[in-house]
Formats: structure tokens, C-alpha cells, sequence
């Protein structure tokens, strides 16, 4: 009797357990296909583009880019372009050998790369002279792009140099890179060796004090790391100096390039190249944002890259402080910044800052001038002033007061606002123009003049 009891109280039981399992087990099967149908919502929602009409002729325009506004897109999709610096350091001297800015553009898979000399000669504005000064170093007021890491310090070098590169072009950079030279050799070792034909004569070149010593034999070679450091640092030999060592780092990064992409060597070699990278590679750039970027690199060929290297005419300057005349790379920031507009912006983009510059471009000519001789030779802004009034800029005054500042490669026309000054840089060769209320008083304009107009 006790039996048939529990035997009826246990299969009670049982209705009532497997009642609730079918119950939750309906609810978790709707839960899981209403998550796959939002889910799968979401993901197309992010990837369809949006038509729009086009506003001068009326016509529906497909649009090409992907839809990075709706829910989901801006949890996977990366934005449209990312801007990043790659430096490449010497850690005796902590001197930058190779520096590069770079664009990668989501929509189009291509890595746009610009290539900045290392004896890109700079001016580094107060407020980085300032910002050094706080941490107890001293920056000039002229340098080499190479050496402005190294003026700032290994604690702040990084930062004032990308804000050295964004003034120069006006530009916000997302992230940087430091490459120590041991993880160079180590990436190289880990993908290569890298095939390359070496110049006629090979690579040969030897400095104890930095420890560098390079022996690459000429023709077609197969160069580990040892090897590749050598040629990415070569430069004594050339006669185009700077520039032509450019010319062979591209060289060789597009070879390294192309065999990282190497399906092969892309997958055997995964776990040692971010072994590597998180060993030896210095960045900003949050790990938690590599999977947005991780559907792109399969798309990548070697055509992606895009190589280019910053438009400059090399130049002797004899240096103010030590009397000892050396070589520059003078960038030339007209041609230059057009290169920048491409890797940072779209056609549109581009087009409406053409026109805000022709449109906020007024005539000095009924401005007040002063001219500041700030070359080596007085002559030269003598003949300034003459040419000016020769074409009707009626209040050009010469100013009999001596230069106090070190001498400047490029002219530099002082404003006190962002609509005058762009007819008179045609006067120059690559004038900039800086708006600063503070410095003038008595006049509208104020041009002093640099070396590289003499």
C-alpha cells in the first residue's frame, strides 16, 4: 500500500518535471531563433548600404560603403579609414630611421603608406617645446624628423613626434607603432628569408659606436634579419642620400609584404608574427579591436599597398648653434598636403576643402605688411618688398630690426586670422602661413622670410 504511494507521488512528480522541461525548453528554442533571426537582422542591417538621392541631379545613388551607422555596425565594423605611425627606432640613439604615417581605407582594402625622410628638416611649435620642457628636456626650435623622438626622451618621444607630424599636415593620427629593431630582424626571420636583388657594389658599411656593421653582397640575395637590417638602414653609399634609402626600405617592404600575405606563411606563422608583435612591438592600438580588422587582412594582396614618400628637394643649412653645415630634406607642404588629403579623406570630402580654401582666400594688397628678414641675406627681402609693391600691395614695410630667432628654412607669413595670406605664398617656395593675433600689432600681415627663399 506504502508502494503504490510513492509510486504515485513519483510519477506526479515526473509530470510536473517534465512538464516545465517541455515549457523551458519551448522557451529556450524561441529565445534561441528569435536570437538568430536578430542576430542575423542586425549583421545584414550593418553590411547593406543605403541608397540616398543625390541632392544636385535628384537620382538614387547606390551607395558603395557599408551601413557603419545602424545598431551592430559600430560594434564589428572598423571606421572608414584608420590613421596609424610607424616608427621604426634605434635604441642606442633613439634616433627614428624609418618613419612612416599610413591610412588603412576600409571600403577600397588598401593600405596607403607615406613615407616621411629622416632628414625632413622641422619646426617644432611652442606648445611641443613647452610640453618637452615639463618633462625636464629641451627641444630646439629646428631639427631633424629623425631626431625629435630623441630630443623628447623615450618617456614622451612617441607622442611628440606624432604631434610633430600632425601639425605639419593638420591631421589627427589614431594610433602609432614602435618597431625596435629586434623585432624587425624577428618578424623577418620568422616570414623570410625575403628574395631581393641588392644594387651593383652591394651594401657595405660598418660604425662601431652604434654597433652597426652591414655586408650585403650585390644580386639577387635571400636576407634574413641580420641581412634586411642592413639594407632598411643603409644610406653612406647612395648619392640621393635619404631619399634613395627610401626607395630601397620600399623596396624591400613590398617584398615583405608580399611573402606575409603568402596564404602558406600567413597560417603556419600566425602564432609567432603576434608572439612577436606583442613582444617587441610598442602600441596604442587596443588589442580588443583587432577582430574588427581580422575579416580585411584576407582580402589584402599586394596590390594594396600603396607607397609614396613625402615631395622635398634636399638641401645644405649650416647650423646656427654649431656653425656645421648639414643636409635637410625641405618638405614641400603644398604638393604634400595634396597627398594627405588623398589618404585621409574622400573625393567629396576633398573637393569641399578646395573650395573652403578659394573662397576664404582674400587679397592683401590693402593690408598692412612688414617684412622680417629672417634668411642670411638682407637683399633678399629688399627685393621682396619691391616685388610686393611692383604688384600692388600698396603698405609693404621693411623692418630695420635684426632677426633674433635661429634661421628658418621655410618663410612663414603670420596672420591674424585664416583669410588672408594664401596670395602671397605664391611669392615663396614653400611658404606656410600661421595665425597668431599675439605676434602682430601694429600690422595685418608680417612675412619673415627663410633660407630656402634666398
Amino acid at each position: 500500500m506504502g508502494n503504490n504511494k510513492r509510486r504515485k507521488k513519483k510519477k506526479g512528480k515526473n509530470l510536473i518535471v517534465r512538464y516545465f522541461a517541455i515549457v523551458f525548453g519551448c522557451v529556450g528554442i524561441y529565445i534561441l531563433l528569435y536570437s538568430a533571426i536578430t542576430f542575423r537582422f542586425m549583421v545584414k542591417s550593418a553590411y547593406t548600404p543605403n541608397d540616398y538621392v543625390d541632392e544636385n541631379t535628384g537620382k538614387v545613388v547606390k551607395n558603395k560603403t557599408l551601413n557603419e551607422n545602424s545598431v551592430l555596425g559600430n560594434m564589428i565594423l572598423p571606421p572608414s579609414k584608420t590613421s596609424f605611425l610607424l616608427v621604426g627606432l634605434d635604441e642606442s640613439d633613439l634616433l627614428t630611421d624609418v618613419v612612416i604615417l599610413g591610412v588603412f581605407d576600409r571600403d577600397t582594402d588598401t593600405i596607403n603608406l607615406l613615407s616621411i625622410p629622416r632628414d625632413t628638416y622641422v619646426e617644432p611649435s611652442k606648445e611641443i617645446r613647452d610640453y618637452v620642457k615639463e618633462h625636464g628636456r629641451k627641444m630646439p626650435q629646428s631639427a631633424k624628423m629623425t631626431e625629435v623622438y630623441s630630443w623628447a626622451g623615450d618617456e614622451i618621444g612617441i607622442n611628440v613626434t606624432k604631434k610633430q607630424i600632425e601639425n605639419m599636415f593638420n591631421i589627427s593620427i589614431d594610433y602609432y607603432g614602435i618597431i625596435y629593431i629586434d623585432a624587425f630582424k624577428k618578424i623577418v626571420d620568422t616570414v623570410g628569408p625575403i628574395t631581393m636583388e641588392i644594387p651593383k657594389g652591394g651594401l657595405h658599411y660598418k660604425d662601431p659606436v652604434q654597433g652597426l656593421y652591414i655586408n650585403v653582397p650585390e644580386g639577387i640575395q635571400k636576407l634574413d634579419g641580420r641581412l634586411a637590417e642592413g639594407v632598411v638602414r643603409f644610406r653612406k653609399g647612395y648619392a640621393r642620400g635619404d631619399l634613395a634609402r627610401i626607395e630601397m626600405q620600399q623596396r624591400f617592404m613590398m617584398e615583405l609584404f608580399k611573402q606575409t600575405l603568402n596564404n602558406k606563411n600567413l597560417t603556419s606563422n600566425i602564432q609567432d608574427l603576434l608572439t612577436t608583435f606583442v613582444k617587441y612591438v610598442k602600441t596604442d592600438f587596443p588589442i580588443e579591436e583587432m577582430s574588427k580588422y581580422l575579416p580585411y587582412i584576407t582580402k589584402l594582396t599586394p596590390d594594396s599597398l600603396v607607397m609614396q614618400t613625402l615631395p622635398g628637394t634636399p638641401k645644405t643649412m649650416v647650423d646656427v648653434t654649431t656653425g656645421v653645415p648639414l643636409s635637410y630634406v625641405v618638405y614641400d607642404p603644398v604638393e604634400s598636403q595634396k597627398i594627405i588629403d588623398r589618404m585621409f579623406y574622400d573625393d567629396d570630402k576633398i573637393e569641399k576643402l578646395e573650395e573652403s580654401k578659394n573662397s576664404k582666400s582674400e587679397d592683401s594688397r590693402e593690408l598692412k605688411i612688414k617684412i622680417i628678414n629672417g634668411g642670411n641675406k638682407a637683399i633678399t627681402s629688399r627685393k621682396l618688398q619691391q616685388k610686393l609693391k611692383t604688384d600692388g600691395y600698396e603698405f609693404v614695410d621693411l623692418s630695420k630690426e635684426k632677426n633674433t630667432e635661429s634661421k628658418m628654412a621655410n618663410t612663414r607669413i603670420i596672420v591674424k586670422d585664416n583669410n588672408v595670406g594664401a596670395d602671397l605664398q605664391e611669392y615663396f617656395n614653400g611658404a606656410v602661413i600661421i595665425k597668431d593675433k599675439d605676434y602682430l600689432q601694429d600690422y595685418d600681415i608680417v612675412i619673415i622670410t627663410g633660407t630656402i627663399d634666398e
